[in-house]
């Protein structure tokens, strides 16, 4: 059995979030930024200040990962469910439904249900879809309907759910990991230094 497998590595979004904060201390807002901060570090003494910045740096990459698996997931189910996927013909499901073009990914819930995703370094989230048919959904390809070997071969279209969810490509919505990162920092920064 194959598997499914992505991963997302915290540091290629952080990157992009660098490069916001970057722009945003050329701009006339970050005086004011820097001030505020300023008076935060003239009220601590530097060995305290010191202590926070690790509290702050150690607390906020764990949330943040644990976070960021959370949203992955879920942009994952919500890319499954959007009805966007083409299909040619249509499909009875187990529920008695019939469903054709454009339709969404979900009929017995179990490639849903075989997501698995961890966080198992300090800035990565990886996971995989153990569903043996996982890789047939998302990339398409040729099977032999119900393993009879007298029948034709049918072909399966790709719907790339994946790359929807984690890129916002096929019409599903872009994610939203760099918001997902400056409410988690703003919100870490005020609990460490409030």
């Amino acid at each position: 059995m194959s598997q499914l497998n992505f991963d997302v590595k915290l540091t290629q979004v952080l990157e992009e979030k660098v490069k916001g904060i970057q722009a945003d201390l050329k701009s006339t807002k970050a005086v004011s930024k820097i001030k505020s901060v300023k008076t935060i570090v003239d009220d601590v003494d530097s060995s305290d200040l010191q202590m926070r910045l690790q509290d702050f740096e150690s607390n906020f990459m764990a949330i943040i990962i644990n976070r960021l698996a959370q949203q992955i997931s879920t942009s994952l189910n919500n890319s499954m469910d959007l009805g966007i996927w083409e299909w040619r013909g249509s499909t009875k499901r187990s529920n008695g439904s019939v469903v054709s073009s454009p339709r969404n990914i979900v009929d017995t819930g179990a490639l849903k249900a075989s997501l698995f995703i961890q966080s198992d370094a300090p800035d990565h989230v990886s996971g995989f879809y153990d569903s043996p048919y996982a890789k047939l959904v998302h990339y398409g390809g040729y099977i032999t309907p119900y393993n009879n070997s007298s029948a034709q071969a049918t072909y399966i279209p790709g719907r790339p759910w994946i790359k929807a969810a984690l890129k916002g490509s096929h019409g599903g919505p872009p994610p939203k990991f760099k918001s997902l990162i400056q409410t988690t920092f703003v919100e870490e920064w005020h609990r460490s230094f409030s």
